[in-house]
């Protein structure tokens, strides 16, 4: 397979998350991960930075802005077709109280199938059209599947408290995302100015099923939505599917270890220092011992001393010069920390005991370095002048956050991450906190004066603007 065209396998996304954090969405395909020709995938990020907003060398460590960052890494939603989502319930119908196994087989099958109608549901939103009305009524059949599988395994349910929670659960989350997404159809649908046919129907058709919904949610007792009442049950309400979104959700996320490495490069490097000063000193103490043997005692007291003091602050200033010296030279070239992504899997032992055994699936090595501009590569540094006209701009005066990622993806992890699902695209979500650099900022609005044709002086509020360029190079 060509690799060769990252564009192909890697997709960046930028977004403003709220007010302080910017969000970077990479997705790296499986094609690409299982690929044995997949060689580690760099990324690198640019930070162009007013000089204004007072980050320089001296004072932004890497410990601080690797705090800064927040990771979230999970496999990508599946993308099945509606044939595979009746198989899903299908399985679940099958389910066997006798089998011990089928208890957490059967809690990962329910949570793929709401991911999987998640999913359905956000693509078939995003641009629905009168159209797709005949797909949204197979989705809203296996809905009606669903529930009739709860009323025909409820006995069973009955005796299996755990099973019937996660059931009762999913049951709650799916009504709920079919009224968000049916909503955002129906003002998809009511956005379009002109009037058919066809379209009349699909809104009638929306109506009721959102009614039918409401009423059912009623009937169980789950919480809505309503503009007259408390904005405090509101908030419960948004708090609860907020909650039920990540526990379905959690299946697919992988288990993230970080770990600083630069601690262990100081003290390995501190101890480089100690053994060449212990060298120097034994040296030192070798020369001092075969000129006593020579005879030569004539030496006097004083400039022994002083040989003796020379010697022993030389030592220390070796050790640490020797510090300084190995760290400078390889600290750029050394990750800061490194994140191990894994799945855990239970599994039976020889003696036929089930454990949980850990299988290592990403491995992220990531650096931070606050550089020169003289630095950075032409390639760089052609990215951040495109639209520049050097004619009549004035000279940059910038800092340079450069946040480098490698990552190497395992080639011999088990077929299925999660049982039922077979793929192993990522989908990793960075998150940068950016309070930090807000707190250094000046007032946000500037008054201005102008003289207008009247010959009066006219003042207006303009707001003051800190231009934040970043580039991501993947390779």
């Amino acid at each position: 397979m060509d690799l060769k065209n990252i564009k192909d396998f890697v997709k960046l996304d930028l977004a403003i998350h709220d007010l302080t954090q910017l969000e970077f969405t990479l997705e790296y395909a499986d094609k690409m991960i299982l690929s044995k020709e997949c060689k580690p995938l760099e990324v690198d990020f640019y930070f162009f930075l007013p000089h204004s907003m007072g980050v320089g060398q001296q004072d932004f460590t890497h410990h601080r802005f690797l705090r800064l960052i927040s990771h979230y890494i999970r496999l990508k939603t599946p993308i099945v077709e509606i044939k595979e989502i009746h198989e899903t319930i299908n399985e679940l119908k099958s389910v066997s109280s006798k089998n011990s196994k089928d208890g957490k087989e059967f809690n990962n099958l329910v949570k793929i199938l709401c991911c999987s109608i998640t999913s359905k549901l956000r693509s078939l939103s995003k641009s629905f059209k009168a159209d797709d009305l005949e797909e949204l009524k197979q989705l809203k059949e296996i809905w009606v599947k669903f529930c009739m599988l709860l009323e025909q395994k409820e006995d069973f349910f009955a005796k299996n408290r755990e099973l019937k929670k996660i059931i009762d659960l999913a049951d709650e989350y799916l009504v709920e995302i079919f009224n968000i997404h049916m909503l955002r159809m129906l003002k998809n649908v009511e956005d379009i100015e002109e009037s058919t046919e066809q379209l009349e129907v699909c809104k009638k058709t929306l109506r009721s099923f959102l009614r039918t919904q409401i009423d059912y949610q009623k009937r169980k007792n789950y919480l809505t939505l309503k503009e007259e009442q408390e904005g405090r049950k509101n908030e419960f309400y948004h708090y609860r599917y907020s909650m039920l979104r990540k526990f379905f959700y959690d299946v697919l996320f992988l288990n993230v270890e970080r770990k600083e490495l630069s601690r262990l490069y100081k003290n390995i490097i501190a101890s480089i220092g100690a053994s060449l000063a212990a060298v120097w000193a034994a040296w030192a103490e070798i020369k001092r011992f075969e000129y006593f043997q020579k005879g030569a005692y004539q030496l006097d007291f004083l400039t022994f001393l002083f040989i003796a003091v020379l010697v022993y602050v030389f030592k220390d200033r070796l050790k640490e010069i020797s510090r300084e010296y190995f760290h400078e030279k390889l600290k750029n070239k050394l990750p800061d920390y490194t994140l191990n992504c894994f799945y855990r899997k239970t599994k039976l032992d020889k003696t036929k005991k089930k454990v949980d055994v850990d299988f290592s699936f990403l491995k992220i090595n990531e650096s931070f370095r606050v550089i020169p501009l003289g630095a950075i590569t032409k390639e760089i540094w052609g990215m951040r002048n495109i639209g520049s006209d050097f004619d009549w701009e004035v000279e940059r005066k910038e800092e340079v956050l450069n946040y480098f990622r490698k990552l190497h993806f395992a080639k011999d992890s088990p077929k299925e991450i999660v049982p039922g699902y077979d793929t192993k695209a990522v989908k990793e979500i960075l998150r940068l906190n950016l309070d930090y650099f807000l707190g250094k900022l000046d007032d946000p609005n500037k008054v201005l004066h102008y003289f207008d044709e009247d010959e009066h002086v006219k003042k207006v509020v303009s707001p003051r603007v800190y231009h934040v360029n970043i580039i991501c190079k993947i390779s």
